[in-house]
């Protein structure tokens, strides 16, 4: 960034900033993707318009599409064919990781990274300032170097003539991008893109090449991807058992799982569909669809991963049956915490409430699982806009103003892959570490091409889940049900349901299938007046074809976290059976990570334990690094000129805090410079237009020091017999170096600054910054004593009036 830069948030800071600036969650600014890609599509469409002899949707215009996708929301854009998705993949760029390090280490540099420019509004009628306009606008600094990494371009369909023209496209668009963010024609904004893996050499042959082509080559067709099929001669036995990989998923970027859009706001669910996982696993490993249809493979839903003392585990969503006093509940210290399914409701009147949302671990003896609440993980909404180009401001036509909610990113989830070890045994005979050919970075979710969507999936060796049926929460007289995730259910006109009887009757029928009549099982719902005996709410979800960007039909089904109680009427389900189903779900879409349920879990079938959750904590939440105090070379090509600026800006303002700290105290203004009021003759010793000379001479301390000394030396000659104690403080200020820093780290902690030191963000020294700054130093501390000196000596006249008046 070759001047001071602005990327608005869309918002203001109360009583501070009008118009803020655009930070990441460590308080950094940087530049979105949405901001880079837009700006970088721009240049290369003027590029391309240029080669084209103007001609529109000429064949680079169409290279541009190519690579930066086809935009069918756009009015000038009609398509009637399926819309070609981006080629390339860009990430929002940030400080370089050297540098964050170093500043988190220092946090008190970070409000130096911007400044606060003031701006008015003119009036067009008269051209002059319009009253109550002013405003103050935050900006980044100049000279930033910030870096994008996690880019792709995706050049496998193309030869080796189609991959150089994608490139020399993108390169001379880089070339041509030198201004991005607001206000950028007015001054701000100015920069330079650079391909870091590109060197001059190499570009100077991609524009040599360009210039002997009279015609780019052809964009390549498009061809639907295929999967290798390994499946279709394989049959899972009936008893064959299950194997599990455990998939552990990080979000690099905030991620969009959209539930819903609502207006202009697209909100997003708490977890991972099991629906993006899946595609995923079929294109890494092949395509499982007959197995998928015979429900021997399914991916489940990434929940955030609950930290403990035993371990690292899956999050399971909190049950609908447990609720809280709403005064006194609490769930660290287990106080006020029932389960409904087995607890009345107290007699005292105490009002309870159900905890509806959040993650719970596993439990463990008698203490609480391990509880993130939805708003750890769910952030808050980001903000952005679609330009419209003949205006190049937003506007509704092409999109406007739009927001996501977000899942943040750093965030731990996991999920499970669920294989008949039938087809784990093939993937080993052709591959024995299968399972990492699922490792690495994907983009999930929404706008999963720039700002969103970055993930690193890791997956651990697979493991047998055997059906021994040898645990004891399966031999009760009665069923207690708890969905993991949504289930999706029809009822007999096969229209989607959420009717628990409905529920019932699935379940039913899967536990009954393949038993003989007189083995048959009956669910009955609990009857009990005091004790809920179901606890159900219902979830839609939408959802949207990709590359269309139209609705899918809706998803309505039974949420995760429901719970039922049936008893059993007759025959008692085996063991073998009821883990059967746990492991491959009850209901529709079970591959995508629908209908996972658990049965009896001693969390529901035992009284609510009230006992602290010491132990558990969610460490996957909160930052565990720590950053040492790196320091930044002042040589550095990238960041040591920038690095300098904000340490000395951090400096000056440390310097300035100080000043006005000391010039508040008339003694220190007597220590320092020798200046007071006489109380007797009500008036400054020395004289207001002594200060003021000496305020002019002070312009000179840095360059011609020798002067200002001579200067005092022959105005004391002139003032012989008066008050000289002014000259002679200035006089130690100016001939010793040390003087005004002692003065100024006197007076640190009071400003809560704990040392220069701290605020060095480079490999200089303090003796250094010190030197470099000193004539700075000296001027402001000098001024400020000065202008508080005129300022108590007018309010000392003006007290000294008004009683006067009085008097009289």
């Amino acid at each position: 960034m070759d001047s001071d830069w602005h990327i608005g948030s869309g918002a203001g800071r109360q009583g501070d900033v009008d118009r803020s600036i655009l930070r990441d969650r460590d308080g950094f600014p940087y530049i979105p993707a949405k901001t880079l890609t837009g700006i970088w599509r721009d240049a290369c469409e003027l590029v391309a318009w240029g080669l084209d002899d103007g001609a529109d949707n000429g064949i680079w215009q169409q290279w541009v599409n190519y690579l930066f996708g086809e935009q069918p929301a756009h009015p000038d854009v009609q398509l009637e064919r399926t819309p070609n998705p981006a080629t390339l993949s860009i990430r929002a760029a940030r400080f370089l990781q050297d540098f964050r390090d170093a500043v988190n280490a220092r946090p008190f540099l970070k409000e130096f990274l911007t400044f606060n420019k003031p701006g008015i509004q003119i009036d067009s009628n008269t051209g002059s300032t319009k009253e109550d306009h002013l405003r103050l606008e935050e900006m980044a600094r100049a000279k930033a170097v910030l870096q994008t990494d996690d880019c792709w371009l995706d050049l496998e369909k193309l030869d080796e003539q189609q991959q150089k023209t994608a490139w020399v496209l993108l390169l001379a668009g880089a070339q041509m991008v030198d201004r991005l963010g607001a206000k950028r024609r007015r001054g701000s904004g100015k920069c330079s893109l650079k391909i870091v893996s590109v060197s001059n050499e190499e570009l100077q042959a991609c524009f040599h090449w360009l210039q002997q082509q009279k015609q780019p080559p052809e964009l390549p067709t498009s061809v639907n991807q295929t999967y290798p099929d390994r499946w279709h001669h394989l049959t899972a036995k009936e008893d064959d058992t299950w194997e599990v990989v455990e998939l552990t998923i990080t979000t690099e970027t905030p991620i969009t799982i959209t539930s819903r859009t609502v207006g202009n706001i697209v909100e997003s669910l708490d977890y991972i569909r099991g629906a993006y996982l899946l595609p995923i696993v079929t294109r890494k490993l092949g395509n499982f669809g007959k197995a998928i249809a015979r429900a021997d493979v399914l991916v489940t839903n990434a929940t955030i991963a609950t930290f403990n003392s035993t371990g690292v585990s899956r999050g399971k969503p909190m049950p609908l049956a447990i609720f809280y006093e709403k005064e006194s509940g609490n769930w660290q210290t287990g106080q006020g915490i029932y389960n409904r399914l087995v607890e009345k409701e107290p007699s005292n009147g105490v009002q309870l409430k159900g905890m509806r949302s959040g993650y719970i671990g596993t439990t463990h003896d008698d203490q609480l699982p391990a509880y993130i609440k939805t708003d750890e993980i769910v952030s808050g909404l980001t903000t952005h806009n679609t330009i419209k180009d003949d205006v190049q401001r937003p506007d509704a036509e092409v999109g406007g103003v739009y927001s996501y909610q977000t899942i943040a990113a750093n965030l731990t989830f996991k999920a499970e892959l669920r294989l008949k070890k039938t087809l784990a045994d093939d993937l080993s005979h052709k591959n024995r570490h299968w399972w990492k050919q699922i490792n690495g970075k994907y983009g999930l979710g929404q706008s999963k091409k720039d700002d969103y969507g970055l993930v690193t999936i890791q997956c651990q060796p697979p493991h047998a889940i055997k059906n021994d049926g040898n645990r004891d929460r399966y031999s009760q007289n009665s069923l207690t049900v708890w969905l993991l995730s949504d289930v999706l259910l029809r009822d007999e006109h096969l229209r989607p349901t959420t009717d628990p009887e409905a529920f019932r009757k699935a379940l039913q029928n899967q536990l009954n299938r393949e038993l003989p009549e007189s083995e048959k099982i009956q669910l009955k719902f609990r009857e009990s007046e005091e004790l809920l005996n179901a606890i159900a709410r219902s979830r839609r979800m939408e959802s949207w074809q990709v590359r269309w960007g139209l609705p899918r039909p809706s998803l309505v089904g039974i949420m995760a976290g429901s719970c039922f109680v049936f008893d059993l009427e007759s025959n008692q389900p085996k063991a073998e059976k009821l883990n059967e189903l746990e492991i491959s779900g009850i209901g529709e879409r079970t591959a995508e990570g629908y209908g996972q349920v658990c049965f009896n879990d001693p969390l529901l079938t035992e009284r609510f334990p009230k006992q602290s959750a010491n132990g558990y904590s969610n460490e996957n939440n909160q930052g565990t690094s720590s950053s040492s105090p790196n320091q930044i070379p002042s040589n550095d090509p990238l960041m040591g000129d920038y690095a300098s600026i904000v340490e000395k800006e951090a400096w000056r303002d440390a310097i300035r805090r100080v000043s006005l700290h000391l010039a508040q105290d008339k003694d220190c203004r007597e220590e320092i410079l020798g200046i007071y009021i006489s109380e007797n003759e009500q008036r400054s010793i020395p004289s207001l237009s002594q200060l003021g000379s000496l305020r002019s001479v002070l312009t000179k301390v840095g360059s011609r020091k020798h002067s200002v000394l001579c200067w005092i030396h022959k105005v004391k000659g002139k003032k012989k017999g008066e008050n000289t104690t002014y000259l002679e403080r200035l006089k130690e200020l100016v001939k010793e170096p040390k003087a005004v820093w002692r003065f100024l780290e006197s007076k640190l902690n009071d400003v809560e600054i704990p040392s220069f030191t701290n605020l060095i963000l480079t490999d200089k020294t303090t003796n250094t910054l010190q030197n470099e700054l000193w004539e700075e130093a000296i001027q402001t501390l000098v001024e400020t004593l000065i202008r508080a000196h005129k300022r108590a000596l007018e309010g000392y006249q003006k007290q000294t009036n008004s009683q006067e008046n009085v008097s009289k």
